[in-house]
């Protein structure tokens, strides 16, 4: 034998040295244990005896249960002191017997309290654990049926099983129970009825129909016995049966006569299963089912059917795309069940629906204000990383184009602030400063600039955060800053920001030079411009004359005339080119009638379409077009 350890169950250790050995006694009993050993989850061999004679202790159970109770409690008070907690033993083993785990567990408490030593005992800490597990005193119970001198017991496993289940740790559940229901078939009615009811739950679980098949047509022999709730949970497991077994129209059958029934709990677990199953069948009509789970989820609160009925609800708004009702539905279950395994899950499938919503398009089916809305409901829900930088992007692009510029600002402001670094930051950064210059606000333009600065940066975003600069410091009336940080940029959008500059601070010679520029090379013999185009030309004609230049009017006629002859601004053009117009004034107030264009917004359009999407077919008529 190996080396073992024994321990008594109280001070009273007595050590004898006799003929055949060492003899060690405890009047509380002995723990003895190997050092070495090592256990297993579930013990190879295991007793077939029973911890619980729950025959025995029910004794005239049949009988008039108050009258017995009586007398069991009375004897506590009329016996000797010695033998109080004998007596007190009873009573407990009376009401657990009859399923009274809270009766039971109070005197357990108490004796445990007057006799420390007896809390040690196996027996009494089985028994102790059963009643807690009765009244789902479960960490209390977890503490007893853990001591692993009731490994061998049979009857341990299967109410370790209980435990899981009561703790919805179904794997491990399965895993006790399965194989070890045997000692149930022993115990007293009001034990078996209740607990082959987990059985039965937990075997479904297991896929094991065989078995809670076994359980269902034993409890089915018995139904006199049964109470009004008990006799529901039967005819709901028998429901379960037939449906596993392929008989849908007694299943139906089964669930529909207790959904009309008087027992709540099971008429709210019938329906439930009615709706899932004609979903199931393809008959119920997803609006219906909705109908029928939105009033049942007001039927029973608290447990783990309310959160099936929250998710299934849940799922069918989102398959419907009511992603409001979804998503709020499914939060509702989130929070009620918070300390439930299934609570992260819940999360989970919330964060993967708004993900797929904002980002596979079907959020583009929303009006923007229904998106935005949708948004700030559930923003908890976007996720990190570049998917939910992905979904703020999308969601301020499709604002900006509905002229919602603030709302869009605060998005991306946002973002800038709480989840962006580096080059990235620098690059929303950028597109928030645009949206502020077309919201004409260029101070929150620069401070957008200087909150996402960041050394290093590839050339591209460099060059627009400077251009972006650039035109807000001009519309803030800091001309010279504006002209220095274009200094040395001959881009097209820095000529087209040039041109605006030196157009509005009336520098005509410069004005003309950056507009020769922009117009480009000669067009061919077959070449007509198109508006844009055109626009260039007229404004370069304008600043010529205001410039007096005849020269450079004469050749802008002889080589651009012809191409501008099929635009719409012929009249404009040919009026404006010609030698002499008149005076600065009236050439001023003359353009302004003939023609309402301002070329000078070219280069904010310019960067909108770079920076920014074009509006969406989705977008058209929501809200008024952006103005320019």
């Amino acid at each position: 034998m190996q080396g073992v350890v024994v321990e008594a169950l109280d001070d009273e250790l007595e050590l004898k040295i006799e003929d055949l050995g060492l003899s060690v006694n405890s009047d509380n009993g002995l723990h003895i244990s190997a050092v070495s050993a090592t256990r297993t989850k579930l013990s190879a061999e295991v007793s077939g005896e029973l911890l619980f004679d729950t025959f025995e202790w029910q004794r005239d159970g049949a009988g008039d249960f108050i009258s017995r109770r009586q007398a069991l409690a009375t004897a506590v008070t009329e016996v000797p002191p010695e033998k109080r907690n004998e007596a007190r033993l009873d009573l407990a083993r009376y009401y657990m017997a009859n399923g009274f785990g809270a009766e039971a567990l109070g005197i357990l408490r108490i004796i445990a309290r007057e006799n420390p030593g007896i809390g040690t005992q196996p027996e009494f800490r089985a028994l102790r654990a059963a009643s807690a597990i009765l009244t789902r005193q479960l960490e209390e119970a977890a503490r007893d049926i853990q001591d692993p001198r009731l490994d061998r017991y049979r009857e341990v496993l299967l109410w370790r099983g209980i435990l899981a289940a009561e703790d919805r740790d179904i794997p491990r559940a399965i895993e006790y129970i399965r194989g070890n229901d045997g000692p149930l078939q022993g115990y007293s009615w009001p034990l078996k009825v209740r607990l082959a009811a987990t059985v039965i739950s937990i075997m479904f679980e297991a896929r094991d129909v065989e078995t809670a098949g076994k359980w269902i047509d034993i409890l089915s022999h018995e139904t006199d016995k049964m109470t009004r709730a008990q006799l529901a949970e039967l005819r709901y497991q028998q429901g379960r049966l037939a449906e596993v077994q392929g008989n849908l129209d007694l299943a139906h059958e089964y669930w529909e006569g207790l959904h009309r029934g008087t027992d709540l709990y099971g008429s709210v677990r019938a329906e439930l299963a009615l709706v899932v199953l004609g979903l199931r069948q393809e008959d119920l009509p997803a609006s219906e089912a909705i109908d029928r789970l939105e009033r049942l989820r007001f039927r029973w609160r608290g447990d783990e059917v309310e959160l099936t009925i929250l998710r299934q609800l849940g799922d069918l708004y989102l398959a419907e795309n009511d992603y409001r009702n979804g998503l709020s539905v499914l939060r509702t279950a989130a929070t009620y069940f918070a300390g439930d395994d299934a609570s992260s899950e819940i999360t989970q499938q919330m964060t993967d629906a708004f993900t797929d919503l904002y980002l596979k398009g079907e959020a583009d089916n929303l009006k923007p204000v229904t998106a935005l809305a949708l948004y700030d409901e559930f923003r908890e829900l976007t996720p990190a990383g570049q998917d939910g930088d992905d979904i703020i992007q999308k969601l301020a692009d499709r604002l900006v184009n509905v002229d919602l510029l603030h709302r869009a600002a605060q998005l991306l402001e946002h973002q800038i602030r709480f989840r962006l670094q580096a080059v990235p930051k620098a690059r929303v950064g950028a597109k928030l400063a645009l949206i502020q210059l077309l919201d004409r606000n260029p101070e929150a333009a620069i401070a957008a600039l200087k909150s996402s600065e960041y050394p290093q940066l590839p050339r591209d975003i460099s060059d627009d955060r400077r251009r972006i600069r650039a035109k807000a410091s001009f519309e803030l009336g800091r001309r010279s800053e504006a002209i220095s940080l274009l200094a040395g940029d001959i881009s097209h959008e820095a000529d087209l920001l040039k041109a605006d500059i030196y157009w509005h601070s009336e520098d005509w010679a410069q004005a003309a030079r950056i507009l020769q520029r922009l117009v480009g090379n000669p067009p061919g013999e077959d070449t007509v411009y198109d508006g844009e185009q055109a626009r260039v030309v007229l404004n370069l004609a304008v600043a010529l004359q205001l410039n007096n230049d005849r020269d450079g009017l004469n050749q802008l006629r002889a080589l651009y005339g012809p191409a501008m002859e099929a635009s719409e601004l012929r009249d404009a053009f040919n009026f404006i080119a010609r030698s002499s117009v008149g005076g600065v004034a009236d050439l001023k107030t003359i353009t302004q009638q003939i023609s309402e264009v301002d070329q000078f917004e070219s280069f904010l359009s310019n960067y909108r379409a770079r920076l920014l999407p074009t509006r969406s077919a989705a977008d058209t008529g929501t809200v008024a077009a952006p103005s320019t």
